[in-house]
């Protein structure tokens, strides 16, 4: 609960102050994409893997700082990189950060007029740490440049008292058994809340709706789970 990490730290930038305990942490936003033209899992050649944008930018820097690849070199690493992923998911991924980097630059500017301050900031979330969930603390938070408070001991147990309320909502920490909602039905509704987004006059919830429905698979019984709807609903 005192991790706001990837699109959690993409919602706080928007926030004109953050609080964080000692504990809290944002990180980088750093988004994994899918694609039709992804390479394939060699663990499950049904599926697709995802790409991890850090990864590619890595790779790059791997090309640059350990083998001294120069900037007119790098056409050949591209041409690599593209032998072994579909230019479209590459094209998809360069899309995906570019898309977060704009956001969060938006996000900034609501807050913040320094366009030095915004683009350092931006930076250092989108692509200056190259570490998949690495820890950005509160210290390292303010030396970004952004508004970060400490609470005090009774602000900290209400929010800490906040985060039991919402874990009781969204039944955190219980394991979704759909046997449990079917019983002796052959088909069941599932309504589960993913995430909240709230402030003092409104509140909007993601919701998930769907059915479970019992099946015959290789002559075995199984549960089937669809999902008819995943939306943001005004709730407040």
């Amino acid at each position: 609960p005192y991790r706001a990490h990837s699109a959690g730290t993409l919602i706080a930038l928007g926030a004109n102050r953050i609080l964080m305990g000692k504990l809290g942490e944002l990180s980088p936003i750093d988004p994994s994409t899918t694609h039709p033209f992804n390479p394939i899992d060699p663990q499950n050649p049904q599926r697709k893997l995802e790409i991890s944008v850090e990864d590619i930018n890595s790779y790059f820097l791997l090309a640059k700082e350990k083998a001294g690849v120069k900037d007119e070199q790098m056409v050949e690493i591209y041409k690599q990189l593209g032998e072994k992923i579909h230019p479209l998911s590459l094209g998809n991924a360069y899309r995906a950060i570019r898309m977060a980097k704009q956001i969060a630059e938006k996000l900034l500017k609501i807050h913040i007029e320094n366009e030095e301050r915004i683009k350092k900031i931006v930076n250092a979330v989108t692509s200056d740490i190259c570490i998949h969930g690495y820890p950005i603390t509160r210290d390292e938070a303010k030396d970004l440049g952004l508004e970060i408070e400490e609470p005090n001991a009774v602000l900290e147990k209400d929010i800490w008292a906040l985060y039991d309320t919402y874990a009781k909502e969204m039944k955190l920490g219980i394991p979704f058994h759909p046997s449990e909602i079917l019983g002796n039905k052959e088909m069941g509704e599932i309504i589960c809340s993913g995430a909240y987004i709230e402030s003092n006059g409104l509140s909007d919830q993601f919701t998930f709706k769907g059915k479970v429905q019992k099946a015959i698979r290789n002559n075995k019984p199984a549960i089937d789970m669809h999902l008819d709807s995943q939306k943001w609903e005004r709730i407040k």
